[in-house]
């Protein structure tokens, strides 16, 4: 963050200390109590989002702070032992500000919104879980049950601002629209030759709800689809869903063509396609083994995440997670008795899940654009085509998945930075990624981009018969 952005901060909350700025003068982490008062601190602010400010009176009088007492490492690490349900994203830097000529080295720990409900708890010094709640000016500290029953009391659910994804005319599209297919086909290396032991579904989202490792979410299981009629079934589900939640945001679903756990071919043929329509559309054109496993997954509002998975044709098991406490605990389930809704019974459960990926190959921009000499060193991409449903009002042509085909020298860095997802994703033939694009082309024409920044997230749910990764892909393109 430079300088102008501390200024563009202050200057847009006013003067005083406000419940989106704190300002302190300095970051002492010497003591267990210290360390209690800066996990309270970030946990009160994880609600709203904003900034702690380090080496600044309260009436934003800079003092700077001695660079050795910001430790980066440090308060990575208060958070991760005395926050629970922290913001993802927290960030902490040095930084120069300049004021009246007289340069500062000040600290910063940005902290955006939670995208949780479940309220950040911090804890005490006597080990207690307790949770921040702020009223007006005054700061109360609940214990974590008070927090929720506070939390879903004040809370009016709206539908969502922006539109649901449009099922019915979701499709895989060519880049100039004069081509649409219901699925997209590639070949890569198996995921279980990466370590995996159940048969693996990669399912990639234009958005997923983050669930942490170790990290207690709320799940409730919902039934299984059986029998030659599960198509039929999975339509009424996803139906369903639409009128129960206010629509879909987000929608995916993914074939192994493959049968056995083992022997693996030396490349394994995946189908991925954007609705049930397309599944069905795609069932009926190709010769798909019959005991293929299959992975779907559809985002609901608000952060409601129903994954579906198994073997075709035999059992499919649809669980769903929640990020945060609904107000109602009525969801969308599958019985002997036909597809409804009912009132489930949650516990808390752990959850594998594998934390944002940065590939910090690519090199990482503000909001200002990179100059065109620097623009020209970045790896590149071309956008192949969309997956998704058309939208005439947004700034790309497609709310949802576009497919990148991506140059060689920015697969290598996915491969070398990622991990073992790195390797699988840099195996697949052609080089193709479905990304949500996150940045403004100047010309929406050009197919031909450079990558400014490319975030991987994977989360895995391990069902009964098979496990399904979700990719959540988010790349930032210019125009070359």
């Amino acid at each position: 963050m430079s300088p102008v952005n501390i200024k563009e901060i202050l200057q847009r909350r006013g003067k005083g200390e406000r419940p989106q700025v704190d300002f302190k003068r300095k970051l002492d982490l010497t003591s267990t109590l210290k360390k209690v008062e800066l996990a309270k601190d970030i946990a009160a602010m994880c609600e709203l989002g904003g900034y702690i400010l380090f080496g600044f009176e309260n009436d934003e009088r800079p003092l700077g702070i001695d660079p050795s007492t910001f430790d980066e490492e440090q308060i990575s690490q208060v958070i991760a032992n005395r926050c629970l349900y922290p913001s993802h994203g927290i960030a902490a830097e040095l930084v120069d500000y300049e004021e009246n000529g007289i340069n500062y080295t000040v600290g910063i720990i940005s902290v955006p919104e939670s995208s949780f409900e479940l309220p950040t708890c911090f804890k005490d010094k006597n080990g207690n879980w307790k949770a921040p709640v702020r009223v007006g000016s005054t700061t109360s500290y609940l214990t974590p049950t008070e927090a929720i029953e506070y939390y879903k009391a004040k809370r009016k659910d709206r539908p969502p601002k922006f539109l649901p994804i449009d099922i019915d005319n979701a499709a895989v599209y060519s880049l100039d629209f004069s081509d649409k297919n219901p699925f997209l086909s590639f070949r890569a290396k198996p995921l279980e030759s990466f370590g995996e032991f159940m048969p693996s579904i990669p399912i990639p989202l234009s958005f997923v709800p983050q669930l942490y490792r170790v990290k207690p979410v709320l799940k409730c299981w919902c039934g299984s689809i059986a029998g030659e009629d599960w198509l039929s079934r999975l339509l009424e589900v996803e139906q369903k869903i639409r009128e129960h939640h206010s629509g879909i945001i987000a929608e995916t679903w993914g074939i192994r063509n493959w049968e056995l756990i083992g022997p693996l071919p030396n490349v394994m043929e995946y189908f991925i396609g954007p609705s049930i329509v397309s599944l069905k559309e795609t069932v009926e054109e190709l010769e798909i083994r019959k005991y293929s496993y299959f992975g779907w997954a559809a985002v609901a509002f608000k952060q409601i995440l129903y994954v579906l998975s198994g073997q075709m044709n035999h059992l499919l098991d649809l669980d769903v997670y929640l990020p945060y406490v609904p107000k109602s605990n009525e969801f969308v389930s599958v019985s002997s008795s036909g597809v409804t809704t009912e009132r489930q019974n949650l516990w808390f459960s752990e959850v594998d899940g594998i934390d944002i990926a940065d590939f910090s190959g690519i090199r990482y921009w503000s909001t200002d654009y990179p100059t065109r000499e620097d623009l020209m060193k970045l790896p590149s991409a071309r956008i192949a085509g969309y997956m998704g449903s058309p939208r005439s009002d947004d700034t790309f042509k497609i709310k949802g998945l576009h497919v990148l085909a991506l140059s060689e020298d920015c697969r290598e860095i996915v491969k070398d930075k990622g991990g073992k997802y790195g390797e699988f994703i840099s195996s697949i033939e052609r080089g193709t990624l479905p990304s949500y694009v996150d940045s403004k082309l100047v010309d929406r024409e050009s197919d031909e981009v450079k990558l400014t920044h490319l975030r991987i997230n994977v989360q895995f749910f391990s069902g009964t018969f098979s496990t399904v990764h979700l990719l959540s892909v988010r790349a930032g393109i210019h125009q070359t």
